[in-house]
């Protein structure tokens, strides 16, 4: 087994493996080129079977087989910020000091849209997760950046998706363009737009807020309360599916909740329900089983006080329920995706175009530790993606086992359009042989509850979380175990493939924390937009 080579300043580790015979012809570019990406898209809920037995992600299916499709793709960090980094710029996490979500980063290399508009591409984005806005860095190169967010949420659903990139394509696009289209349907919360249910708040009997109780709104109010009793009333009432116990609800939650009077607190008493409080790092989450809460306010003055209410809500389904959701949240975003491709159909396009679908990162649905989510740990089910690659001239198609990571990706669309890869990248296009490496994940804090390491040699995988004080040291082998989740407590396969793994994650895991520097400080403003997805 060759050993890891390390350098400091550069490259850890690279990724991927020799792809034997499998070209790109090269008879003319594609006049357009898409980047897909699916946040929080776990590879094993994507099917890609054509039949009638698949009925989660038939369209996926489809451009898969009119394509190639990667049964080993990975994520370098499950995060989506510094995953989507890696993707447009072909660097480690560690190497672009991009860590978390909500660190802005004015990068030093020129981005892929720059480089792709340079040579003439139109370079347009549409993007759906708060993360992603324009501020944190990603924008760079791209003439439209697509952001379209509603008052009190910082996500967008596909269809809401679709609507944005159907106009920006319609009135942007022409020979030569480069689109980046961005779904996140399958993060919390995990339901689908297409289930009933509502959640209200009222102020002494009028309604002064409403969304879906499906939905995650952070709520801010601006009210005024009359002079003696006021009752804030929040009333919860879930989708058809709960009553039909299709879905199970545990809690309804108000996080961060506050009824503050900046003009005179002490005009005003405050009176909640017998709420369960759970303190968690900075923030109080107050949970209930009860539908419909109600907050007393007491004005002591003799005229109205204004006051602002502010909290996030969110109707928290039983675990039970949760892998059900999720799995219609993926068949929700590819049926939308379906609609994309159909429109690119109607309108002519999707026959000259490229494309380039990829997760940028997976998600734990109890499998691990019981846990939901990302962030935290670099396993199987939290950094296997799909990665699906079609267009004109693409030979090849159906399964490959190559493994690949979004270093892959700028280079293959950069490939695509005859540009050349530059010399600041560490990933190589798919459609050129690529030399065997190991390839390294990553995960940090304060967003994670520690910095935690990986390297997957494949078949097996050595995990290293340094701030446990038992199991810190995890092997996996990702043919044998499905979720990628058991430690392999004996590891008889190979002794010294065991030995070099930990020497390997040991060293790289001391030498990207003593050059990390400090992560900056989130202000207000990324604060509140992490807290309302669930980050923080």
């Amino acid at each position: 087994m060759k050993k890891i080579l390390i350098y400091i300043l550069v490259p850890l580790i690279l990724t991927a493996a020799v792809i034997t015979g499998y070209k790109m012809l090269k008879k003319s570019e594609p006049d357009y080129i898409f980047l897909i990406t699916l946040d929080t898209t776990r590879a094993d809920f994507v099917k890609y079977s054509t039949g009638r037995d698949n009925g989660v992600t038939p369209h996926l299916a489809r451009l898969a087989q009119e394509g190639v499709y990667f049964e080993n793709a990975y994520a370098l960090i499950p995060i989506t910020l510094p995953s989507h980094a890696s993707m447009l710029y072909s660097k480690s996490p560690h190497t672009l000091k991009i860590y978390n979500n909500g660190q802005p980063r004015n990068l030093p290399f020129p981005s892929l849209a720059q480089l792709l508009r340079s040579k003439g591409y139109y370079t347009g984005a549409v993007i759906s997760l708060g993360v992603l806005k324009a501020e944190f860095g990603l924008s760079k190169g791209f003439e439209d950046y697509i952001e379209n967010f509603r008052p009190y949420f910082w996500y967008k659903n596909a269809e809401e998706v679709n609507r944005d990139a159907f106009k920006l394509i319609k009135e942007k696009a022409r020979k030569k363009s480069f689109f980046w289209i961005h779904y996140s349907d399958p993060h919390e919360p995990y339901y689908t737009p297409l289930l009933g249910g509502s959640f209200t708040v009222l102020l002494n009997d009028s309604q002064v807020f409403q969304s879906k109780s499906t939905e995650q709104p952070l709520v801010k109010l601006e009210l005024e309360i009359k002079p003696g009793k006021n009752i804030l009333t929040l009333k919860s009432e879930p989708p058809a599916d709960a009553k039909a116990r299709l879905i199970r609800i545990g809690f309804y939650t108000y996080q961060n909740f506050s009824i503050t009077s900046e003009q005179n607190p002490g005009l005003m008493e405050v009176t909640t329900p017998k709420w369960r409080r759970v303190k968690v790092k900075n923030k109080v989450n107050c949970y209930t089983q009860k539908k419909e809460s109600q907050v007393v306010l007491v004005n002591k003055s003799k005229k109205n006080l204004p006051i602002k209410v502010k909290f996030l809500y969110r109707m928290l389904e039983r675990p039970k329920s949760r892998v059900r959701l999720y799995r219609q949240e993926v068949r929700y975003m590819d049926s939308r995706l379906g609609r994309l491709i159909d429109f690119l159909k109607e309108n002519h396009i999707y026959e000259k175009s490229a494309f380039v679908i990829m997760g940028d990162h997976g998600e734990g649905l109890g499998e691990y530790n019981r846990h939901y989510g990302h962030i935290h740990y670099l396993h199987k089910i939290y950094t296997r993606v799909p990665l699906i690659i079609l267009g004109p001239g693409i030979k090849q198609r159906g399964k490959q086992d190559t493994l690949v990571s979004t270093l892959n990706v700028a280079p293959t669309i950069l490939d695509m359009a005859n540009i050349k890869k530059p010399y600041f990248m560490d990933g190589q296009s798919v459609f050129k042989p690529i030399e065997p490496k190991k390839l390294l994940l990553e995960t940090y804090s304060p967003e994670a509850y520690f910095d935690s390491f990986a390297i997957i040699d494949y078949p097996y995988q050595v995990l290293f979380f340094p701030g446990r004080t038992e199991d810190r040291i995890e092997y996996v082998n990702l043919v044998k175990d499905t979720w990628g989740t058991t430690n392999i407590k004996d590891f008889m396969e190979d002794k010294k493939i065991k030995a070099e793994l930990l020497e390997s994650v040991l060293k790289i895991s001391r030498i990207i924390t003593a050059t990390k520097g400090k992560v900056g400080k989130i202000n207000e403003r990324h604060k509140e937009i992490l807290e309302s997805l669930g980050y923080l």
